[in-house]
């Protein structure tokens, strides 16, 4: 697990025997390991198992945490819980799914970005070159 300074959190799915192909999907900002030993009270059977968890560096782990949960949302066992009927493996997929989708998106978006600066900066150079010709071609007849 890493431990440098640009981590905000982490995104967890964790599973418990006595719930068939229910997980749970929550976020931390402490080691992740710990949070799920900590669900482990009088009104669970078993512990919980930690399935998988992601890091969060770029975004907070509560926003990471709603993306998930928005994402899974047909799977979800109550509205106001952290709970979804799917499979560990699943959830694990579809969230995999979900990120890589997202980081696509993303890299097009930036491109698309990049290439409209691009578009404005060759119209502003274009229209302030033809705008200031004449002042240049001016200047130069002047000092000649």
């Amino acid at each position: 697990m890493k431990t440098d300074s640009t981590i905000k959190g982490y995104v967890y799915i964790c599973s418990n025997p006595t719930y068939d192909n229910i997980v749970k999907v929550g976020m931390t900002t402490k080691d992740p390991r710990k949070r799920v030993k900590q669900l482990y009270n009088t009104s669970v059977p078993a512990p919980f198992q930690l399935e998988h968890y992601w890091t969060i560096t770029n975004t907070t782990p509560k926003a990471f945490e709603s993306s998930c949960h928005r994402h899974l949302g047909k799977y979800r066992v109550t509205d106001n819980r952290e709970f979804f009927r799917i499979s560990p493996d699943q959830a694990i997929a579809e969230i995999s799914t979900m990120l890589n989708n997202k980081g696509r998106n993303y890299l097009k978006k930036r491109k698309l970005i990049v290439i409209f600066l691009f578009v404005i900066l060759v119209i502003f150079f274009t229209t302030t070159m033809y705008a200031i010709r004449p002042v240049f071609m001016k200047l130069m007849e002047y000092y000649q």
